[in-house]
């Protein structure tokens, strides 16, 4: 019979006591709002570790991991946006992102294109993606990029494009 109220006890303690995935979350929001940045990607893994699907909470462990330059954290949350939600351009974005600062240039250049695959008008995608050919080497299919930039509005690729492409 103790035992049976202690376990009883117990739930009831969880019930009022522990908090939410939500809750977390907002916790986190309120603790990245006031610069406690630490704070903040715990609160993002409370959520997470109650909701393993809570899609918000990655995004915002990720870019709080991001803004810390903690690329390879940002990845791993990015990664899993990504499983999540295999059609999120903008988590492929900011995973190439990353990986461009840690001169993964050819998985930035598998993400860029990813980017350009689910949104064929981003300039931005093609203009990094570019950036990223020049570091590899492969001058031609930064130019084609530099072209595809321009064609799409943005004229500061044309410097660029005069640059390395001769």
């Amino acid at each position: 019979m103790k035992v049976f109220l202690v376990v009883i006890l117990f739930v009831l303690s969880l019930n009022f006591f522990g908090q939410t995935a939500e809750e977390f979350y907002k916790s986190g929001i309120k603790k990245g709002s006031l610069n406690d940045d630490k704070g903040a990607i715990e609160d993002y893994t409370k959520a997470i570790a109650l909701n393993p699907n809570f899609i918000d909470a990655y995004w915002n462990r990720a870019v709080t991991k991001h803004n810390l330059n903690n690329y390879k954290g940002a990845i791993e949350d990015y990664n899993r946006i990504i499983e999540l939600n295999t059609k999120d351009r903008h988590a492929y974005r900011y995973r190439a992102d990353c990986k461009n600062t840690l001169k993964d240039y050819k998985g930035a250049i598998e993400d860029y294109s990813k980017v350009i695959e689910l949104h064929p008008d981003d300039w931005s995608a093609y203009y990094r993606r570019a950036y990223c050919k020049i570091n590899i080497g492969d001058t031609s299919g930064a130019c084609l990029d530099y072209t595809k930039t321009i064609e799409l509005g943005n004229r500061d690729a044309e410097k660029e494009k005069s640059e390395f492409c001769k």
